[in-house]
């Protein structure tokens, strides 16, 4: 066998078993992977049985990451993490979910991504330095920036003040 054949079959093998390796635990779930950009993109527990899983830091003024990508009607066990000083929130109006995180506590909530679109979130004491976030269903377009709305409007704006980017 020609060496640089035997080198080329070896280096690919290597990277066959390195994809394969990175498809998933066994029971076939993939693991959530990170994006560039601020959000995440959550995969596997599609279904209802075995939800995925994530976890966000509400910072001193920000989620991080400040988007959650995941398929239409996923669901996703969420833990939130307060990494700040201060004391945060987690709320998502429509879905009547409104909850407080102390400084240094974590917080868990089950919520489902939208059959389309993006689902706001927000921090009710900081929505309007700009700490807000979205679920985003597929390959919806988190919303523009456009300035904040009241604590506890269901159409705050992620992005809104100079210090949140996607």
């Amino acid at each position: 066998m020609d060496h640089r054949f035997a080198t080329a079959l070896a280096a690919l093998s290597l990277a066959l078993a390195g994809a394969v390796a990175a498809c998933g635990d066994d029971d076939g779930a993939p693991a959530p992977t990170q994006s560039v950009g601020g959000g995440a993109t959550v995969s596997g527990g599609q279904d209802t049985a075995a939800p995925a899983l994530a976890e966000i830091a509400a910072t001193d003024f920000a989620f991080q990451p400040a988007s959650l990508r995941g398929a239409a009607g996923q669901k996703l066990k969420l833990t939130i993490v307060n990494s700040g000083k201060a004391k945060h929130n987690f709320t998502i109006a429509s879905a009547s979910l409104d909850r407080d995180i102390e400084p240094g506590a974590r917080l868990e909530v089950e919520v489902t991504f939208p059959a389309s679109g993006g689902l706001a979130f927000q921090c009710k004491y900081h929505a309007a330095r700009g700490m807000a976030g979205e679920l985003l269903a597929g390959d919806a377009k988190p919303q523009p920036a456009t300035g904040a709305k009241p604590a506890g409007s269901a159409t705050a704006s992620p992005g809104a003040g100079s210090d949140y980017n996607y």
